[in-house]
C-alpha cells in the first residue's frame, strides 16, 4: 500500500488535537491534588472524617460492659434471672446451624 501526502495528511489531521503521553506524565492522577510547592495534598471527605470519628469511639469503648455483667450476675445469684425455654432452644438451634455451615 502506498501512502502519499494526501492520505497521510488526513491521518495526521485526525490526531492533531491530541497531546503526547509526556503531557500526562506530570499531571496528578484522578482524585489527587498537588499544592503549589509540588507536594502531594490529601483531602478527606466529610464522610471519611465521620467514619474515623466513629472508629475512634468504638475502639475506646470497653469490650465488656462491667455494669451489665454485674447486674446479670447479681440476678442469677439471687434466682431472679430466668431465660424462657423457647429462647434457649432457639439459640441452641441457631448455634448448631452456624457450626454446621
Amino acid at each position: 500500500m502506498k501512502i502519499n501526502d494526501y492520505v497521510s495528511g488526513k491521518v495526521n489531521g485526525a490526531y492533531a488535537g491530541e497531546t503526547s503521553r509526556a503531557d500526562f506524565k506530570d499531571r496528578p492522577k484522578s482524585g489527587e491534588q498537588t499544592s503549589e510547592n509540588g507536594k502531594d495534598v490529601v483531602q478527606l471527605s466529610e464522610r471519611s472524617r465521620e467514619v474515623a470519628r466513629v472508629r475512634e469511639l468504638v475502639q475506646s469503648a470497653p469490650e465488656v460492659r462491667a455494669e451489665k455483667v454485674a447486674e446479670v450476675k447479681a440476678r442469677v445469684e439471687s434466682g431472679e434471672y430466668e431465660v424462657p425455654d423457647e429462647t434457649v432452644a432457639g439459640n441452641m438451634i441457631k448455634n448448631h446451624i452456624v457450626d454446621v455451615v
